[in-house]
Order: structure tokens, then sequence, then C-alpha cells
């Protein structure tokens, strides 16, 4: 009784692994996903084969925007993307209304339903941080310059 056990238990474990060990999707095919979800000039310029996922970097030359995507090994689908632009994030003046950065949010993405929106207060200056989620989205973080209204990051969970 106690060898069927262990065998099952062996048998099971080796399952888990192989699993892991042969995912789905190849890093070539991860790549290919996480650059439709960027920028047709951006690049990889790093990758990481995680346990249970791959982290796709890339970067948009032209723009130096930062891209770091997230793609499932089993079903090739986009986990995360955060998306940091080449702007100032922050601002000494607060120009903007969170009126503003609200209707700047629903220009971008006008099925956001808005969590909250903060002004935030940091030694280098201010910027709003905002949360939503919508359909795609099961959670979005924006950081927005309070002068300019730029998007300067990006954090998008996706709904899976």
């Amino acid at each position: 009784m106690l060898k069927k056990a262990l065998l099952t238990t062996l048998v099971l474990g080796m399952t888990a692994m192989a699993s892991v060990a042969f995912a789905a999707v190849t890093s070539t095919q991860a790549i290919e996903i996480a650059k439709a979800e960027t920028s047709a000039g951006a690049g990889v310029f790093s990758y990481e084969d995680e346990l249970h996922k791959y982290e796709i970097k890339l970067q948009d030359p032209a723009t130096m925007t930062r891209y770091e995507v997230d793609v499932d090994k089993i079903s090739g689908k986009v986990l995360e993307v955060t998306v940091k632009v080449a702007a100032q994030e922050s601002s000494a003046k607060v120009v903007k209304s969170a009126e503003d950065i609200k209707a700047i949010v629903l220009a971008e993405y006008p099925d956001a339903r808005i969590i909250g929106i903060r002004l935030d207060k940091e030694d280098y200056g201010h910027k709003y941080e905002v949360k939503f989620a919508n359909a795609k989205y099961r959670i979005a973080e924006l950081d927005i310059n309070p002068e300019t209204g730029v998007i300067v990051e990006r954090d998008l969970k996706y709904n899976l």
C-alpha cells in the first residue's frame, strides 16, 4: 500500500513538472504576443523565462517608451503590461484638476470605471495616480503629470 501511494505521488509530481517544463507557448511566440501590445517600433531588449510566465521587456527607440509584458506560458494570454513614457513624471505645478484627469482617462479608455483619482505629493513634485477597471483590465493604474496631462506610466492587469 505504501509503495502504491509513493508511486502515485511520484507520478503526480512528474506530471506537474512536465506541464511546466513543456510550456504550450515558446519564448519566440511570447515575444510576438508581447510585440502586439506595444508600438510598432518597439524592439526586445531582454526577456526572462520564469516558472509560469515570460517577462518580455521592449523599448521604442523613437519615443524612448519602455514596455514590460508578462505572457502566460500555458495559455499565451497577456497577464500584465507596464508602459513607461520618457516624459517628466511629476511636476511642481498642478495645472490639471481631478475632472481634467478623469476626462483624459475616459478619452483613452472610454469604458473605464474609475475607482479613484489621487494627487500624490512626493519630494520631487506632484503626480496624479488613477485606478480604474474595464472589460479588458481587471485593474489599471495610471500615473499622470498634473501639469501636462501626459500619461507617463501605465500598469495594466488583464482580465483572464
